[in-house]
């Protein structure tokens, strides 16, 4: 019995080979750019990938498989399933070691990324350069570090005021949170 998964791998192979060879009268090959109909019985690949959308589309267990599931097993749609499940997995993993590098570089900086919130009303691409131009310095709403004299700071208006170090992870931050 063919599965649906079967058929498409058919169809996958059928397009490969659709370029023939063809002999001139004088024996030399060229490149025909003629296909050989496909049979009414089979529908094209594109057909094939709205059939097995629809099949996922109606699989309200689809990405969340079991291999001691005994459906999972059965299921026509077990390696796509097994895939997506992967994915998922690796996307999460991946997510928790650039949020841990964030907090490295956080923590090498001077502060910590646990209860920082970035107002979201604030675009962290737009702000005003400043130098520093008072004796006791202003205080950065980051690292609550002084920035001295005659350093570069960025001012965010209805904010404050943050060292350029910390502007570069507030923005991998804020990516990360879309993600």
């Amino acid at each position: 019995m063919l599965t649906i998964l079967d058929l498409i791998m058919e169809e996958e192979t059928q397009l490969k080979n659709t370029l023939y060879l063809q002999e001139d009268v004088e024996f030399s090959k060229s490149v025909s750019p003629y296909a050989p109909p496909m049979s009414p019985v089979r529908n094209t690949l594109y057909e094939w990938d709205d059939i097995l959308n629809q099949l996922i589309k109606g699989t309200d267990c689809f990405g969340t498989h079991s291999t001691r599931a005994k459906e999972c097993s059965t299921c026509p749609l077990n390696k796509l399933c097994l895939e997506k499940k992967q994915g998922i997995k690796t996307k999460a993993k991946d997510k928790l070691l650039s949020k841990a590098n964030l907090e490295e570089k956080a923590q090498k900086l001077g502060f910590t990324l646990k209860g920082l919130r970035i107002p979201s009303k604030i675009k962290l691409d737009t702000y005003q350069t400043y130098t520093c131009k008072s004796e006791d310095g202003v205080d950065c709403i980051i690292t609550k570090k002084r920035i001295g004299k005659d350093e570069a700071f960025y001012h965010f208006k209805g904010w404050g005021v943050i060292h350029p170090s910390c502007l570069e992870i507030l923005e991998d931050l804020r990516k990360l949170k879309k993600k």
